[in-house]
């Protein structure tokens, strides 16, 4: 478990995450695994919130995975997670997956997109950030291989 840091903000989204993922950072007692909520912003396009996903241990973007020993395996559970969540609140058929590649973060604490298919939510899909339209669970060890490649 990666802890947040206490010299990092304490006032912003990240701290909001923290909080979410019940990181030790903030006084949380997780000791791993991933969190998914609904997003505060709606999706243009969907009838249902967006998903956002979450690691408990903190990673600011999604190339410190490529530094942990579990980082393809993070991503599939996320993945996975945040397709599930996003069912129970309703969405149906494909859902776009989206990350923000680490040049156009704006929390800086890894989190996953998940919502419609016709939507749109802070500027996703994109080219320049990893989206990816996932049909069922079984579509996320292919995901999260190829976004870690």
């Amino acid at each position: 478990m990666i802890a947040y840091p206490k010299k990092y903000c304490q006032h912003c989204g990240e701290m909001a995450f923290c909080h979410r993922a019940s990181n030790p950072g903030c006084g949380g007692r997780a000791s791993g695994g991933v969190a998914s909520f609904n997003n505060h912003v709606r999706a243009k396009g969907c009838k249902s919130n967006p998903t956002l996903t979450i690691p408990r241990s903190y990673m600011r973007d999604i190339s410190a995975l490529g530094h942990f020993g579990g980082g393809r395996m993070m991503l599939r559970d996320m993945l996975v997670s945040g397709f599930n969540h996003q069912r129970r609140n309703g969405g149906t058929g494909p859902l776009w997956q989206c990350i923000h590649a680490p040049k156009h973060i704006s929390v800086r604490w890894l989190h996953l997109h998940t919502f419609c298919k016709a939507g749109k939510v802070d500027n996703l899909p994109n080219r320049k950030d990893l989206c990816a339209v996932m049909s069922n669970t079984m579509d996320a060890d292919r995901i999260a291989s190829y976004w870690l490649r």
